[in-house]
Formats: structure tokens, sequence, C-alpha cells
């Protein structure tokens, strides 16, 4: 029996010290993502109020999309991307589409979220991570051409 005895509280002592740890784990984890929304609201903050628009609620989700909705003004932002300057982008166009209160996915409200995300890239003083200049509306086969400029971009061309 003392055998059993001493075997039962190493067997304890072990599943306490393994439940603190995955508890300590799982509390970090949590602290990590609250900081990391803050993160994203607190870009959000700062554009509303640079633009002087109603403010946007971020919620952040698993993936690497975003989506705004204009009825709730939320907007989820899929922060697992690997290069944290996508996910700004993502969250710069979602905040276009505040912007402009627009909603849906059609062509001419994605295009103008994205001139509208180099407003907001702008703002944050990002304008390097603006990754669209032109858009091609047709198949192309060969190097070189490059499309028109988006709708809000001026573009000069130099040799």
């Amino acid at each position: 029996m003392l055998v059993t005895m001493v075997k039962f509280k190493t067997w304890l002592a072990a599943a306490v010290l393994c439940s603190i740890a995955l508890l300590a784990t799982g509390c970090a984890t949590v602290a990590a993502s609250r900081a990391e929304q803050a993160k994203w609201q607190g870009l959000a903050d700062q554009a509303v109020t640079q633009f002087h628009i109603a403010p946007v609620s971020v919620v952040t989700t698993a993936g690497i999309h975003g989506r705004y909705y204009c009825d709730s003004r939320r907007l989820e932002l899929g922060t697992e991307h690997k290069l944290e300057r996508v996910t700004r982008w993502v969250l710069a166009h979602e905040l276009g589409h505040a912007l402009l209160n627009v909603c849906g996915d059609s062509l001419a409200n994605e295009q103008n979220a994205n001139a509208a995300a180099v407003r907001v890239l702008q703002a944050w003083g990002m304008t390097e991570t603006a990754p669209m200049a032109t858009m091609a509306h047709f198949r192309i086969d060969r190097a070189g051409p490059v499309g028109v400029p988006a709708p809000g971009v001026e573009l000069k061309l130099v040799q």
C-alpha cells in the first residue's frame, strides 16, 4: 500500500505541475492575443481619427483575410500572415471601405477601397508598403505591360 501511495503522490505532483504549466502558457497566449488585438485596434483608431469618421471595431481572426461590415462598423482582420506589412495592407484596405462607407465585393468597391487604403497607409507613414499602383483589366501574355493606374493614383513614367 505504501508503494502505491508514493506512486500516487508522485503522479499527483506531476499532474499539478503539468496543469500549472498549461495554465501559464494559456494565460500567456491570451495576453499575447489581447496585445495583438490592441495593436491593430490602435492603428484603426489612428486612421478614423485622422479621417474624422466614426470608430471601427477591429476583431482579430484566424487566417490572412479581412472583411468590413458596414452595418456594425466591425472589421475582421486575419493576423496570421508571415509579413506584418501585408496584414497592415489588409487593415488599410478594410479601413478604406469604412472611409468610403461602402461594402460589398464588387470590383469598383474593391478598387476604391484600395485607393483609400493608400491614403490610410500615408496617414500611418507606410506608403512604402502600398503595393498597388496599376491594374491590368486584360490578360497579359508578355513582359512589359503594367495596366492602367488604379483609381486615385497619378503616375509619371520616366526612363
